[in-house]
């Protein structure tokens, strides 16, 4: 795409804005030029005019409609990009993203390249909502050329919004990723889930969605970019956290691992989900911190109550963790809980519980009746979003 009006590509006064249309300085160098103008408004306003004749008057008018009140945080937050705060930085762009403004565009870009990577995928993550567009955070000159080349084309489209064809065969995509990834095909499930974000990769869902694919492929490096990408669009998301988590967790960094945790346990603000205490306590377990387990996955066990949700594997877990603790009543009766879900445990595991119980002169099998149990599915729960 050639050089044009509002680009950020060239000085401020080599395309200045049409009159009436003030232009955005991002006040930062913008592909090696300094001083860049920022004057996306001014860019889509030229190519309507060219296009129907109308007046500047209308076209502003127009164009300002969905961005009205927000001119000077857009702006703001532009210059806030160049702060020596990196925490500054970061919530600039992060709510760049959420302002929407397509005047970001280009210094979002340029902050691509900071030396910080909260700051790099924070930019990145509003680059996807604006844009409706993932290159990864990493890669820059991708980001660089399909602006210098298509810009002029998405400023045409900007306003048209995303096609409801794509929307849907996002979401389509993506079930059939679920299905998939339950099913034990996480090949499969990263052939949807990449083809979902093709369509629409302003969701983070299937960002995270396709992160648990490469997890389950033992392709680490992979997943913990994709559920970076998410968390860089929603923040708010505690999914990705936790997975991320299980990332350290399966390349056996337990410090990290457990940071992550508790991550996404303090951004539930709201204590709407049970997994991140679950995975805590799984944590502990595996350490066998058997107290701290025991702690976290209580814990556990109030929240599922409250959100109405009957998972075996806790019960499971609450059940190894008395065991460890060598509080065998405790132990027993998470067994039977398990089993009255209709599952069973590893019958190694219950027969050595049922021999500490009747050396302490109880029988296990008293008043038990028999019935059909099925294994507690080896996968957990699900960690993917729909």
């Amino acid at each position: 795409m050639a050089s044009g009006i509002g680009r950020g590509c060239g000085p401020a006064s080599r395309y200045p804005a049409p009159q009436g249309i003030p232009a955005l300085e991002t006040g930062m160098t913008c592909y090696g030029k300094t001083r860049a103008t920022v004057a996306a408004a001014a860019l889509c306003a030229a190519i309507l005019v060219a296009a129907s004749g109308c007046t500047w008057r209308k076209v502003r008018e127009k164009i300002d409609a969905p961005f009205k009140g927000t001119e000077k945080a857009v702006a703001t937050h532009i210059k806030n990009l160049r702060s020596g705060d990196p925490e500054v930085r970061k919530v600039s762009a992060q709510m760049l993203g959420q302002l929407g403004n397509p005047a970001a565009i280009p210094p979002l870009i340029e902050a691509l390249k900071d030396n910080d990577i909260w700051v790099q995928l924070y930019a990145h993550g509003s680059l996807v909502r604006i844009t409706g567009r993932s290159f990864g955070y990493k890669n820059y000159k991708e980001w660089r050329r399909w602006w210098d080349e298509e810009g002029d084309e998405f400023m045409k489209k900007y306003e048209r919004g995303f096609s409801a064809t794509k929307e849907e065969r996002a979401r389509m995509q993506n079930t059939l990723g679920l299905n998939a990834l339950r099913s034990g095909n996480p090949r499969g499930a990263q052939y949807y889930f990449t083809d979902a974000i093709s369509q629409d990769p302003r969701i983070p869902d299937y960002h995270n969605n396709l992160g648990l694919a490469y997890l389950h492929q033992g392709r680490f490096l992979d997943a913990y970019d994709s559920f970076h990408t998410a968390i860089s669009i929603a923040p708010e998301l505690v999914p990705p956290y936790m997975n991320i988590g299980q990332v350290y967790e399966a390349m056996g960094k337990r410090p990290e691992a457990e940071a992550w945790y508790r991550k996404a346990i303090a951004m539930d603000k709201d204590e709407s989900t049970w997994q991140p205490l679950w995975r805590l306590g799984r944590h502990y377990l595996l350490k066998r911190d058997y107290r701290s387990a025991i702690d976290t996955l209580e814990t556990c066990r109030k929240r599922v109550a409250r959100l109405n949700v009957r998972e075996p594997a806790l019960h499971r877990d609450l059940a190894l963790a008395y065991y460890g603790m060598e509080q065998i009543f405790s132990a027993w009766e998470e067994v039977k809980t398990v089993r009255e879900m209709g599952f069973d445990l590893n019958a190694d595991f219950v027969n050595k519980l049922k021999d500490e119980l009747r050396k302490s002169g109880f029988d296990p099998d008293s008043g038990e009746r028999p019935k059909e149990l099925k294994a507690i599915p080896d996968h957990g729960p699900d960690d993917v979003l729909p």
